[in-house]
């Protein structure tokens, strides 16, 4: 509930930014008008600055997830050796018996 209570503040607090960034087109109530300007300095903005940025992060996270699988791997590796190292440590144990009958 508390994540649903911070989602809608944040709208109603992005709601009165855009409302109060283009006052007159909103108080002219020319619905019409004042969203199609939203929409041609929402895709300036998005060409301008976000589009590259988006990438970049994009292009970060992938390189870092890439190493975290590298390590999940390499950790991966290491306890397969290390239970085969136990394994056959046991069947070569002192008695000189394997558990094969």
């Amino acid at each position: 509930m508390l994540f649903y209570a911070i989602l809608f503040l944040l709208s109603s607090i992005g709601m009165l930014i855009i409302a109060r960034r283009n006052r007159e087109l909103f108080y002219a109530s020319n619905f019409s008008q004042f969203i199609e300007i939203l929409q041609k300095e929402t895709a300036n903005l998005w060409h301008a600055h976000l589009r590259e940025r988006s990438f970049i992060f994009l292009e970060k996270f992938l390189h870092n997830l890439r190493i975290w699988f590298m390590r999940m791997e390499n950790r991966l590796l290491k306890a397969t050796h290390l239970v085969r190292g136990i394994k056959e440590k046991n069947d070569n144990g002192g008695n000189g018996h394997s558990d094969i009958i």
